[in-house]
């Protein structure tokens, strides 16, 4: 068994005025100063070592057009795939919230990815364009698509039976007050 060290997180809120601007970086090293911690957590590794095993793929090819001397174009398209990640003897845990119910993949006969779909659709295209207004001043815009995939293995490994985790908020916390 691996016991991760414990963590504190400090809001500001503590510090902060009622009815007053919003908790910053200063109310948050106050409230370290103070010893107030809006929240506390700890996590107990159970199965050591952990083997996990993620792939994330991806391509990207790009190119550059000058149009004429004054305008120049650059465009990309980016491919990623992220597949259903695994660990040594079996997949991730999941747990089916409709069901109430946890899932250790690839035990039994729950299939290793616990039919979890990923999209093989994640195209990225980008482009990007430069406009010379004068020889000392250019204008440039651009636009890209960037698909954010969470790593599932964190999440997979990081659950029960495997992994067991506490999280305790404080009197005076981001939900007591409403402030962020």
């Amino acid at each position: 068994m691996k016991s991760d060290p414990l963590y504190l997180r400090f809001s500001g809120n503590a510090t902060a005025l009622n009815g007053g601007p919003s908790a910053n970086e200063y109310n948050q090293i106050a409230d370290f100063l103070l010893g107030t911690p809006t929240t506390l957590g700890n996590y107990v590794q159970y199965i050591f070592p952990l083997t996990l095993r993620t792939w994330e793929i991806s391509f990207y090819g790009h190119d550059q057009w000058q149009v004429n001397r004054k305008l120049t174009v650059n465009y990309g398209l980016r491919y990623e795939r992220y597949p259903v990640p695994t660990q040594e003897t079996k997949g991730i845990g999941y747990y089916d919230q409709a069901a109430n119910q946890i899932w250790e993949c690839g035990v039994a006969s729950i299939p290793g990815d616990c039919g979890i779909h990923v999209s093989h659709k994640l195209f990225a295209p980008s482009i990007g364009i430069a406009y010379r207004a004068t020889e000392n001043f250019v204008i440039r815009a651009g636009y890209s698509l960037s698909p954010q995939q969470d790593n599932m293995g964190r999440q997979g490994i990081q659950a029960y039976p495997d992994e067991a985790q506490s999280t305790i908020n404080g009197a005076i916390g981001d939900a007591d007050t409403g402030r962020k």
